[in-house]
């Protein structure tokens, strides 16, 4: 990874970016009694039951109140892991916290609505949900206490973090007091091409948001290989299913749901999207105890990508200011 501060090189990867800026339809939102810029814990612990992504077994997740900063732990072995991008390790196209793997989903569920708990399972993975972070929603939506506003900080100057063809640009908050996201993706054929999405990341934008499905782009002979083994239950290792991931290949999606769709367009694969690239602020935030607030502007920004920015963020205290 490099790191450019130089305007003049960022402003020249900012003006290459596809000129259509796609905003997502007032539809497409949900009320939620999550107030933008406050805080929240629990007032009790919940449980959520699922199947382990990679074990393919049963596993309960429990979230719990907390007064110190989150953890995650691994209840089968009492291992607990600090909210650290230096524990982190770059798995199979997740983030592995500790022997935890895929911890991106809960953390951008914990940074979008300020929640303050910690999460226990008793399998090392997370499930792959049918509608993604929706269950953890519609587990705490209710157990939610409002702690008060939250302490906000932004990056002093723009920072550039630069992957190979990927990068992440962080600008300052410019008075909005919200995380503004300027994503963008370019896929190979038709289905997905290249989309480029704008939003401020809102309580009502991410409960939305938040069921859209982990995507599978795949090769297209690949994918319908794939897609008929799972349609048929022969797929036995792993627990996928039609429901829980989004087939995709270069020509068509094969599984799209229609409350994503708005005037011909389908959201739920950028969506999805927006939810993992948010998940590395929660290391920052944690870091700072506080909510990020500024610019985010990202494109081919992968989850190991992320594990590096989140390191590097954390690694440069004298870059932010509240």
């Amino acid at each position: 990874m490099d790191v450019t501060f130089d305007q003049g090189r960022i402003d020249d990867l900012l003006r290459d970016r596809h000129p259509i800026i796609r905003q997502i339809p007032d539809r497409l939102r949900k009320n939620v009694p999550f107030k933008h810029g406050h805080a929240y814990g629990l007032l009790s612990p919940v449980t959520i039951k699922g199947t382990s992504s990679f074990e393919n077994k049963p596993v309960r997740i429990t979230l719990s109140p907390t007064n110190a900063a989150p953890t995650f732990e691994l209840a089968s072995t009492g291992e607990r892991f600090a909210i650290d991008p230096a524990i982190c390790q770059k798995g199979q196209h997740n983030i592995q916290l500790g022997s935890i793997k895929i911890v991106e989903h809960p953390l951008s569920f914990m940074s979008a609505f300020g929640l303050r708990c910690d999460i226990s399972l008793d399998q090392p993975s997370f499930p792959t949900f049918d509608y993604c972070n929706l269950p953890y929603l519609e587990a705490v939506e209710n157990k939610i206490v409002d702690i008060g506003p939250e302490r906000s900080f932004t990056i002093k100057s723009p920072a550039c973090l630069l992957f190979g063809n990927g990068y992440c640009v962080l600008e300052p908050d410019q008075g909005v007091n919200k995380l503004q996201i300027d994503h963008q993706v370019s896929y190979p054929g038709k289905s997905v091409s290249t989309i480029r999405i704008g939003t401020q990341l809102t309580p009502d934008i991410y409960a939305f948001l938040c069921a859209a499905r982990t995507p599978s782009f795949r090769p297209r002979a690949e994918n319908q290989k794939n897609y008929e083994l799972v349609k048929s239950g022969a797929l036995k290792e792993y627990p996928v299913t039609t429901e829980n991931v989004l087939f995709v290949d270069e020509e068509e999606f094969y599984n799209p749901r229609a409350e994503f769709s708005e005037d011909g367009f389908n959201y739920e694969f950028i969506m999805h999207e927006i939810i993992d690239i948010i998940a590395w602020l929660r290391f920052l935030e944690i870091a700072h105890n506080g909510r990020f607030v500024g610019k985010m502007t990202t494109f081919l920004f992968d989850h190991h990508a992320q594990i590096d920015a989140a390191i590097w963020a954390c690694d440069h205290p004298s870059l932010w200011v509240v």
